[in-house]
């Protein structure tokens, strides 16, 4: 491992520590430096290390799985991007966009990978976490969870998949996550930092946008999180737009979603 790699491990450590932030999951720093940073002392956040795709096959191979490591240091899921981000219309939708009707945005993969892929790591006892932004990615997305969940007989009580920023969901779609046991991993920031353009690009879809508290009321398990070392977890906003109730979630919630919603994230049964 460069020296220049450990030396970034560090530096973003003691960045995301000044921030008040204690637990991060990363999908790309080295895992080597981390496992060096942790045996040093000197890796005081509880970190997720996520799988990228490309070594999903890797990572069958030698047989690692989600929730291998310790308190300070684990293997999480494997990462995938169904799609991409709504500021520049690459989010996959159903529908096109209100700013652009002749577009539907684009799939981060071709849908026949994203199929492969997650049916693979769940053959495997491979979480997945997957980026999915547009209603079409979840909807995706979820059929292929559920197509899983059908073929495994029963779920694999170590894989917990999840869907990360579930950021517009189609109403047939709204409560599926509960129904398959897939984990919200939602950042109420987007709320506020999005809402410009999610009115400009979606209009009167948001009303199923960034829906924190619909997913609560359907029972799924929340996990939020800030995305970033430099955004903040909250906004007012974020947490209630009175013009959207499905979205609001009290701060008693948040809190609440922050710690034990992202605990389940740590994969280990009966933590």
């Amino acid at each position: 491992m460069r020296h220049g790699h450990q030396k970034a491990i560090l530096v973003s450590n003691g960045r995301i520590i000044s921030r008040t932030f204690n637990k991060v999951i990363l999908p790309s720093p080295s895992f080597q430096g981390l496992q060096v940073s942790r045996n040093a002392g000197k890796l005081t956040l509880r970190v997720i290390k996520s799988i990228p795709l490309v070594h999903l096959d890797e990572t069958i191979g030698v047989g690692l799985r989600p929730g291998f490591g310790d308190d300070s240091l684990r293997i999480g899921g494997v990462k995938i991007f169904a799609d991409c981000a709504l500021g520049p219309r690459t989010a996959w939708m159903l529908e096109g966009f209100d700013s652009a009707p002749d577009c539907t945005g684009i799939s981060a993969v071709l849908p026949e990978e994203l199929h492969e892929a997650i049916l693979k790591a769940d053959a495997h006892g491979v979480a997945a976490t997957v980026h999915a932004t547009g209603d079409r990615a979840s909807r995706e997305v979820l059929d292929i969870f559920a197509e899983a969940r059908s073929g495994a007989g029963a779920p694999r009580p170590y894989v917990r998949n999840r869907i990360k920023h579930v950021q517009l969901l189609h109403p047939d779609d709204a409560c599926r996550l509960a129904e398959l046991g897939v984990i919200a991993s939602m950042q109420p920031l987007h709320a506020t930092s999005d809402m410009q353009i999610a009115d400009q690009h979606w209009g009167r879809r948001c009303a199923g946008a960034y829906a924190l508290r619909m997913q609560q009321d359907c029972g799924a398990v929340v996990a939020l999180d800030s995305d970033h070392s430099r955004s903040g977890y909250f906004h007012d906003r974020a947490l209630g737009d009175p013009e959207q109730p499905r979205s609001g979630c009290p701060h008693r919630w948040a809190l609440r979603l922050v710690d034990r919603g992202s605990d389940r994230l740590r994969i280990r049964q009966g933590r």
